[in-house]
């Protein structure tokens, strides 16, 4: 039985059989990456994730090195940049120097194409690790963005804002800069919320000024509403078995 289980062909058998798991397994981790890339980058396209300038070019510039391999400056493939960056970057701001749009995009472009040459010799998988990498890396990590307008002491019209929603806080940021939250409000402070076609109103009591309540111009307004009853039902759920534990503990 001893020279049986050392023959070649059982030890083969079993080399292969372990490469064959391990293939699988590669196909499988391979997989989940990718789709976690798609995620990501389609919530950054999109603007759901707010995102600064400098972040938006280290993630365009993967993307490119996803899709398009090495930079290759005569492979006549335009960029379109609509499918690279959100939307809140592709328009000249007043944070930015430039005269106009244009010249805006055609900066960005330049822009792009440096952080892509830099990545020269990065594998399709290593950019889409780098990419997911980054990503979850950020202060935004975890929060879905929404498009919202506010009034601001000093400005006639309305000012482009972000307001964004994860299972703990509920944020404000400006969607030019998305440096920093510029108002947090945890989740469980929220005491009720209303949502109309062209506004989003929200109560935190005591918690926030102006009464309590903050209001945000949006067309928005359902999916917020639809997003935070999804986390407070949550909220309640892990508080009822909570004291539900407390009481049979006792």
């Amino acid at each position: 039985s001893s020279s049986h289980a050392n023959a070649p062909g059982d030890n083969y058998g079993c080399k292969g059989s372990v490469q064959n798991e391990d293939h699988r397994i590669q196909e499988v981790h391979h997989t989940q990456l990718y789709r976690t890339y798609v995620r990501c980058r389609d919530e950054i396209i999109s603007g759901s994730r707010a995102i600064n300038l400098e972040a938006a070019l280290a993630l365009a510039a993967l993307q490119c090195q996803v899709q398009r391999g090495d930079y290759d400056e005569h492979s006549g493939i335009p960029l379109q940049l609509k499918y690279y960056f959100p939307p809140s970057l592709l328009v000249n701001t007043p944070h930015t120097n430039n005269d106009d749009d244009n010249g805006w995009i055609r900066s960005l472009e330049n822009d792009l194409c440096i952080e892509h040459k830099k990545l020269a010799g990065i594998s399709e998988i290593n950019a889409m690790y780098r990419y997911v990498q980054l990503c979850s890396s950020r202060h935004t990590y975890g929060f879905t963005f929404f498009h919202t307008k506010e009034c601001v002491k000093g400005q006639k019209k309305l000012v482009p804002k972000m307001l964004g929603i994860s299972r703990d806080f509920i944020v404000r940021v400006d969607s030019a800069l998305m440096m920093k939250f510029e108002h947090v409000y945890p989740i469980q402070k929220l005491r009720r919320w209303a949502a109309s076609p062209h506004s989003f109103t929200m109560d935190f009591g005591e918690y926030a000024d102006d009464d309590g309540y903050v209001t945000v111009s949006t067309v928005e307004g359902e999916d917020m509403s639809r997003l935070m009853a999804g986390y407070i039902d949550i909220i309640l759920k892990k508080q009822k078995y909570s004291a539900f534990d407390s009481t049979l503990s006792n």
